[in-house]
Parts: C-alpha cells; structure tokens; sequence
C-alpha cells in the first residue's frame, strides 16, 4: 500500500526542527485510489518520522467501531478540551472518573 523513501540531507534541512528525527517520505503505493473523482488528482507524498514505520501498520489496521467518535481539529484549537468534553457527555458527566484516569487513556489519539 506504501513504500518509504529517505530523504536526501538538502531536503531534510526543510523540515528540521530540533526533535527532527531520520525523516522518510511516505508514498501511496497504489496510484488508481482516486477519492475525489477527479481525473486530475495525484497524491501527495508526506513525510513522516523514521518512527512511523513501527506504528503504519497498527494505524492503518486500526480496528472502527460503528458508534466511535472522531475528534478533528485544527492544532491548538480546543482538541483537549474538546475530548474532555466529548468523553464527558459519552460517560454521563462521571467527573469523578476523569480525576482518576488520565485523558490520553480515555481518548485514544492519532495525529
């Protein structure tokens, strides 16, 4: 479904940061999935940390329930609050439990 590539050291330095680990660029095997529908559409490669490669196949074998919530959000806009809020309506206002597990083994989160 998708290969790796390395990223030669040039283009690396684009994407630096100083948690910048080995960087690979992820790309879609499978050139005739086209969701849009337009002729015209070709994918575009990512890239991802080196450390994705352990986790690609647990996320796209990521088992989807029929009542699960997704929670979308722009960075820095509301997604903590957000998936307190919707754990919290899903649990029947249980605030107690909140103060006794924490969020990210509540809500399981996928960026």
């Amino acid at each position: 479904m998708f290969h790796y590539n390395s990223l030669p050291r040039a283009e690396v330095a684009r994407f630096e940061t100083p948690y910048t680990e080995n960087l690979v660029e992820v790309c879609l095997d499978d050139l005739s999935v086209n969701p849009t529908g337009d002729p015209t559409w070709s994918p575009v490669h990512c890239v991802m940390p080196g450390r994705y490669r352990e986790f690609a196949d647990r996320i796209r074998n990521l088992t989807i329930f029929e009542d699960d919530v997704w929670i979308v959000t722009f960075p820095k806009a509301g997604t903590t609050w957000t998936q307190e809020m919707v754990w919290l309506i899903d649990h029947d206002l249980d605030y107690e439990m909140t103060s006794k597990v924490i969020l990210k083994e509540r809500s399981i989160y996928l960026e």
